[in-house]
């Protein structure tokens, strides 16, 4: 009797672990798992409060959360007090699958903000809006002077009237009428619009403040933008941000804006559709002031107005002279100028690109959204306290400098600008890259011409990739010379472009164009790549690198040159 009682308490208290064993399993697995919120299951009564209350879920629970979107067109009006579709302040760990979901925005707001957020995850969307940003149709007649031309639209695409009212600024671009998509030979890049009379609701005279070379038959695109700093998706001071898998058609704004963050982005496509021209009208990724890596793969570019990727710098004004060690500073158009203690700032006087000196920070305190009280270690060199004197100096922050770019695997074609615009980097890389019939630079190296000394590009790698008949027949100040220039205007080389190595690539150029332009670099390498040269060209290949200055350590070798 007694071993059958003591057995009972054996399994008693096996049963009694077991069950608090498993109690603490569930406990420990459903703190760690993911979390997962079904837009279609949430309270709203339309898609756009569903998916707030998805955001605001994921924010309350504070574990990683998918937020899974439904396989659908959602037709979304963000209200007008409101400047993004989903903001994203202090998330962390969150995927948001849009499940190819198909967004369109019935009118011109943006779609997501991320702000001082970490492991991020925008994923499987196709976006555009369910009102074109712009119009196109046919020049039906032009004026003696060509001033004035009358233009009827496309069937399906918006009236001028309403792209005006929803845009500050508004220009026009004339297409080739033969190939439809290219831009018209001997034209201006842009028409400037001066004024727009609509006759009817497919009809419209439109009068261009810059007149020129315009026939009636000629395809007339109409584009609007916004005149705004941030982009459709912006991404401010976070980190682990990661793109996959989108597909944007059309945008009025910047399409990624990228401040200050650590962002991936992959298998992105800015594109247009069928019988469409025109893809974005403002840039396409715009990257600044970034301490970490930032980088795009296995990515499509179609048809943008501007610049495709730029990565630029953005200067604070000196605002107060406290002391000889501590001033005030103020950020004007950005909060992405992230300051902390010893970074360092370098002071320029803006009217002659001087530069004062550098210190580091000793510490740093934000009075408001725009004034820094910041002490440096070391005493500055600004010499005057007067109002007027310091209003012209401007400072740069070196620790942000762009620390690392990288492009790879990706497809520029058809856009209307610059593919690639680099102002400010360090260990840049472009490989595997392929540039088709876009109408100005390839890749575009310009050292900042406000400032005679300055930040660094430098460690520049392009292997790889493919320039094949970069479009050369337009007028305009800043027409393609070549598929790939370094511009540098001052003869200081030492510390502006420099460690650059073009390795491995094809160059298929015009006549007109050059392969390669070189301006005040240092230690260039031109190794490996292959030049195809029509047989109308001139005889002597020396045109495929074009030199603006004495070029200092240039070293060519194994280039092929292939005459067709």
């Amino acid at each position: 009797m007694l071993y059958f009682n003591k057995k009972r308490m054996d399994m008693k208290r096996t049963w009694q672990f077991t069950t608090l064993f498993l109690f603490f399993s569930f406990f420990i697995f459903s703190q760690t798992s993911n979390n997962k919120i079904f837009v279609k299951e949430m309270k709203g009564i339309n898609d756009s409060e569903k998916i707030q209350n998805a955001l605001k879920e994921a924010y309350d629970s504070k574990k990683e959360t998918e937020i899974i979107f439904e396989n659908k067109e959602y037709v979304l009006r963000v209200k007008e007090e409101s400047k993004y579709l989903m903001q994203l302040n202090n998330y962390h760990d969150l995927v948001l699958n849009f499940n190819n979901a198909k967004f369109k925005l019935d009118n011109y707001k943006k779609l997501i903000h991320i702000e001082a957020s970490d492991r991020i995850t925008l994923k499987n969307l196709y976006f555009d809006f369910n009102t074109l940003p712009f119009s196109q149709g046919i020049i039906t007649s032009v004026s003696k002077d060509k001033k004035t031309i009358k233009v009827r639209t496309d069937e399906g695409y918006p009236a001028f009237q309403r792209i005006v009212n929803n845009t500050d600024i508004y220009f026009g671009l004339v297409n080739d009428k033969i190939s439809g998509k290219h831009p018209k030979k001997d034209t201006r890049p842009f028409y400037n619009v001066s004024e727009i009379s609509r006759i009817n609701n497919s009809n419209a005279s439109i009068t261009f403040q810059n007149p020129g070379n315009i026939e009636p038959g000629d395809t007339f695109l109409f584009i609007g933008a916004k005149k705004d700093f941030k982009g459709l998706i912006n991404i401010e001071n976070s980190n682990s941000i990661n793109i996959q898998n989108i597909v944007i058609y059309s945008t009025p704004f910047h399409v990624i804006n990228i401040e200050n963050s650590e962002t991936n982005i992959d298998m992105l496509k800015v594109k247009t559709k069928k019988n469409r021209l025109f893809s974005a009208s403002a840039m396409g990724i715009i990257v600044k002031n970034n301490r970490e890596k930032v980088s795009i793969s296995n990515s499509y570019f179609e048809a943008l107005g501007k610049d495709v990727v730029s990565v630029e710098k953005d200067p604070l004004k000196l605002k107060k002279k406290l002391s000889e060690n501590q001033v005030i500073l103020k950020i004007k158009n950005t909060n992405s100028i992230n300051l902390q203690k010893d970074d360092i700032l370098v002071f320029y006087n803006e009217k002659s690109g001087e530069e004062i000196g550098e210190n580091r920070i000793s510490s740093v305190v934000k009075q408001n959204n725009t004034d820094y009280l910041i002490t440096f270690k070391n005493n500055t060199n600004i010499k005057s306290d007067r109002k007027r004197y310091l209003n012209k100096i401007l400072v740069y922050s070196k620790s942000q400098n762009n620390q690392g770019f990288e492009i790879s695997n990706s497809i520029f074609e058809n856009n209307h600008n610059n593919a690639i615009s680099i102002y400010s980097g360090e260990n840049l890389s472009f490989d595997n890259l392929k540039f088709k019939r876009n109408v100005k630079y390839a890749l575009k190296f310009e050292k900042n011409i406000n400032l005679k000394k300055g930040f660094d590009i430098e460690n520049i790698s392009i292997k790889n990739s493919s320039f094949n008949e970069i479009y050369s027949s337009r007028t305009g100040i800043d027409f393609a010379i070549s598929s790939i220039i370094f511009s540098n205007p001052y003869d200081d080389k030492n510390d502006l472009i420099n460690s650059i190595n073009i390795e491995g690539n094809y160059f298929k150029q015009p006549c007109n164009i050059s392969a390669i332009t070189i301006q005040n670099t240092m230690n260039t390498n031109i190794s490996k790549n292959k030049v195809e040269i029509a047989k109308k060209c001139s005889a002597d290949f020396s045109y495929y690198l074009k030199y603006l200055d004495e070029n200092n350590k240039l070293t060519q070798k194994d280039n092929n040159f292939i005459i067709e």
